[in-house]
């Protein structure tokens, strides 16, 4: 396997007392389901309802309804029925949160022990890169934002793969001429401005026709009530992407130069052509 090509998901390990009281069966499945989700952290479901997630991490549905119904308790999942999604809730948030100066600069330092350490037990062999940026941050204590610019070089992971934070511009010219179109009609719509529609965009090319998708964007848009999460709205529209249908054809519009023009004048000139006196 190539590493360096694969994409991956944080998947954090602090123990907090509530998942800590979470069966082993349960805090495994949630692992497993992170590993599924696409980018915005939403699973569809389709007909098959909350059947689909055995389906999708390859279980039996009988051994992980329990485990499922647990997160499901605890909130660590949502399932929207009437989407027909499962949604997890700050999933986008979870992987794209940046590290504290503190947090990075420990984790070099445990990083370089534990390189050394594998080194030492011969365990895998270590690149020279790794092993020499490893040194510079152990003993020269780099300032933060270099050591920040070179992991976000290296890094496979969702939030790297994928498009920039909603808050950030997205770049002016991107080299898939449908994923800027449905990305200019996501933000045409005030409703979608606080969703990250160039990763939306991305992720719904080539399921349906460009047309029907842009005009699915405009219902969403027309059907969205105020008032919803951010995870539930995203969710809504990616939906209807989806599931996009073929636009009714619009009515026959009418030139006003093949309108007859029965103005008062010419009524009575045709009506004294066929009464003449």
């Amino acid at each position: 396997m190539r590493w360096q090509d694969e994409r991956y998901v944080r998947f954090y390990t602090r123990n907090t007392p509530e998942w800590c009281v979470l069966a082993w069966q349960a805090r495994g499945l949630m692992g497993l389901i992170l590993r599924e989700v696409d980018r915005a952290g939403i699973l569809e479901l389709g007909k098959l309802g909350l059947r689909a997630v055995a389906v999708a991490v390859r279980a039996p549905w009988e051994e992980i309804e329990g485990p499922l119904a647990k997160l499901l308790e605890d909130g660590m999942v949502v399932y929207r029925e009437d989407l027909r999604l499962l949604v997890i809730p700050n999933f986008i948030e979870a992987q794209e949160a940046p590290q504290s100066d503190k947090a990075r600069k420990r984790a070099e330092r445990e990083r370089a022990r534990d390189l050394a350490k594998a080194k030492s037990l011969t365990v895998t062999p270590l690149s020279q890169n790794v092993t020499s940026s490893s040194v510079v941050v152990t003993n020269g204590h780099e300032p933060s934002h270099d050591v920040t610019s070179g992991h976000s070089v290296l890094s496979r992971a969702v939030p790297s793969r994928a498009v920039p934070a909603p808050d950030t511009p997205p770049p002016a010219v991107h080299s898939d001429p449908e994923v800027v179109a449905m990305h200019d009609r996501i933000r045409r719509w005030p409703i979608f401005a606080d969703l990250p529609a160039l990763r939306i965009a991305e992720t719904q090319t080539g399921f349906k026709p460009l047309a029907w998708v842009l005009n699915a964007i405009d219902e969403c848009a027309a059907k969205c009530p105020d008032g919803l999460t951010l995870e539930a709205k995203q969710g809504k529209l990616v939906s209807f992407m989806r599931n996009a249908k073929r636009p009714k054809e619009a009515p026959p519009t009418v030139e006003p130069a093949q309108v007859e023009d029965f103005s008062l004048a010419k009524y009575r000139g045709l009506t004294s052509e066929r009464n003449p006196r």
